[in-house]
């Protein structure tokens, strides 16, 4: 008969109980959120109902183990006397014993999982904590913000200062987006003075790169008073999509009464509902082919090369990409005619540099691509910003923060800061040129003559590890021992199938922490995921604070951040060496814990250069 060990919980599921009541208390005298207390009430509530019955159960077990083992000498006696019959005491014995290991092994499974709901809440109050916290310290000036996070917040010393926009630059990881919302939160906050006349709400504008860096910093605003009603949080393509079509969704309907004469009608009188489309990549380079191809025809003898051959995915591609940046430049391409043939090629990468006679080719291809589109009643973000900057009725906000600022076009950044109430209004622009994924480029000059800016540079890295933050230093050109760049940092051709186990391995070890694969291809990896039995979680419902693993694109991470990152390095190309270098930048730099690096076959050259030394 087998010994049957008792095994005691690892701690007390009620401490971690109260812990995290506490914590969350904390949280809600902070933010004065009532719903954050309310969640972990509910699962601390639940947490402790569970004990009390794992500790019955576990009191039952015990009293059979007690039972057993008092019959065990006279168990033993009968042995002999009962040998070779069928049903003897001792077999009845030894299978209560299994049947109560395994109702153990149970209770024990059972318990963790309590714990690892228990753990998975705390680490999202701890998360509202810090964040929160470190808004409140800047708002405070006081605690352990930088320096330069505080002459952030200081901005401007003189209130009478002309300076009306403010440039945060910094590295990954130094707290630029953090710095936007404290000084957002700075501006549009009520005064405390009372007046004879009741003070007008101010309204500021928070714009950021992607719908998930959206649902992450409207999760921040959340626990934080005051602060959400007076500032709207939107993507900078869904913003300027909601102002041009011809009726705003729901969630945009404050939207509707401005840029009237800006927004793009009905495809058709007699197609009710139906309206010209915003689009992006393959019906972009759709359109762009058929432009090719229809300029070609004029120019049989040239009909081979690369700016006219639509039959080839890299020409194409690259052709959008110019169109994108015309677009972006230039109203039309009549007026571009006497500008762009000898335009410099800032920002645009090397790899072909057309002459200005190709380049009034090109210009024929534009307008070929813009019949294309009008015929399909289809408009291009660049298009829709161009159509808001020669309307005279757009939306107005006392303070507007601009995220990432480095992928936005001057058109863009030009129609964010028209956006202001009047020209005392402050606009805060953080970036960082390492992090540019997009072609694109422009001068502060740019803005416009009643734009007078500052910078401040952040240099004190807040999110990463210093290993990978010497790591990704690299791709910059900062050399690193690999003693300095390898804790917790791996680079290998492991196979699919070997980067889930990975992740169940690690789901398990860590429940409460955050797990992301970057891909360019993401669309396979949640499938293989599922698969695998571990279902994403999607950062557009709630941000990418909630534990689990989350799966975005190569060029979608920008402001996000993750214990742990597996970067998908077979599935992550461009021809662009420098944008490819740009890319795996962000991407390592989303890591704060441990970060993966994957290749199929032979790594790109540009690992091979930069990681020899990681590399078998």
């Amino acid at each position: 008969m087998e010994e049957l060990v008792m095994q005691p919980p690892s701690a007390s599921i009620s401490e971690g109980a109260d812990r995290l009541m506490h914590l969350a208390r904390t949280a809600t005298a902070l933010s004065g959120n009532d719903a954050i207390e309310r969640s972990a009430s509910k699962v601390a509530s639940e947490a402790r109902e569970d004990e009390a019955f794992f500790k019955a159960t576990a009191d039952q077990i015990s009293e059979m183990v007690r039972n057993l083992q008092a019959r065990a000498a006279a168990i033993s006696a009968e042995d002999d006397a009962a040998s070779g019959a069928e049903g003897s005491p001792s077999d009845e014995a030894n299978a209560l014993f299994q049947q109560l290991s395994q109702a153990n092994e149970d209770l024990t499974q059972a318990q963790e999982a309590v714990r690892a709901k228990l753990n998975a809440e705390e680490q999202q109050v701890r998360q509202i904590l810090s964040e929160h916290d470190h808004i409140q310290r800047l708002l405070r000036g006081s605690g352990k913000a930088t320096d330069r996070q505080f002459d952030v917040m200081a901005f401007p010393r003189n209130v009478n200062a002309k300076t009306n926009v403010l440039q945060v630059s910094g590295g990954a990881g130094t707290g630029k987006t953090l710095c936007l919302l404290a000084k957002l939160i700075q501006d549009t906050r009520p005064s405390a003075q009372m007046g004879l006349m009741p003070e007008e709400p101010k309204r500021g504008l928070f714009v950021c790169f992607n719908t998930a860096l959206r649902s992450h910093v409207q999760a921040l605003l959340s626990a934080i008073p005051d602060a959400g009603s007076a500032i709207e949080v939107v993507s900078y393509d869904q913003f300027v999509n909601q102002l041009v079509r011809a009726q705003p969704v729901a969630e945009f309907a404050h939207l509707a009464p401005f840029a009237q004469q800006s927004r793009y009608p009905s495809a058709s009188e007699d197609a009710e509902g139906r309206y010209w489309d915003l689009v992006y990549d393959a019906d972009i380079k759709a359109a762009v082919a058929q432009a090719m191809q229809a300029v070609s025809a004029s120019y049989p003898e040239k009909a081979g090369e690369y700016y006219l051959q639509a039959a080839d995915e890299e020409n194409v591609a690259w052709m959008s990409d110019e169109i994108a940046w015309l677009e972006a430049r230039y109203d039309d391409p009549v007026s571009a005619t006497g500008l762009y043939p000898d335009a410099p090629r800032v920002g645009r990468g090397v790899s072909r540099r057309p002459s200005e006679d190709i380049r009034r080719i090109i210009l024929e291809v534009w307008a070929q691509f813009q019949k294309a589109m009008e015929r399909a009643h289809q408009y291009t973000i660049e298009q829709a910003t161009k159509r808001l900057l020669a309307d005279p009725n757009l939306p107005r906000y006392d303070a507007i923060a601009i995220d990432e600022v480095q992928d936005l076009t001057v058109a863009s950044v030009k129609l964010l800061v028209r956006l202001r109430a009047n020209d005392q209004s402050r606009a805060y622009i953080c970036g960082d040129e390492n992090q540019k994924i997009y072609k694109r480029d422009f001068t502060w000059k740019e803005l416009g003559e009643d734009v007078s800016g500052h910078t401040i540079a952040l240099d004190e890295n807040k999110r990463n590890s210093p290993s990978i933050e010497a790591f990704a230093n690299r791709l910059l050109g900062v050399p690193s021992t690999k003693e300095l760049a390898s804790d917790h940092v791996f680079l290998g051709a492991w196979s699919e199938g070997g980067v889930l186990d990975l992740i169940t391995r690690a789901r398990a070890a860590c429940p409460e922490e955050t797990i992301a694969i970057i891909s360019g291809d993401p669309q396979r990896w949640r499938q293989l995921a599922r698969e695998h039995n571990l279902p994403p979680v999607d950062p557009r419902l709630n941000g990418v604070t909630d534990p689990g693993l989350y799966v975005i694109g190569a060029r979608a991470g920008k402001g996000l951040e993750f214990d742990t990152v597996i970067l998908d390095c077979a599935r992550i190309s461009d021809p662009e060496e420098e944008t490819f270098r740009h890319i795996l930048y962000v991407n390592c730099t989303r890591a704060c814990k441990r970060l993966y690096l994957r290749y199929a076959g032979e790594p790109p050259e540009l690992l091979q250069r930069t990681y020899s030394d990681f590399l078998p």
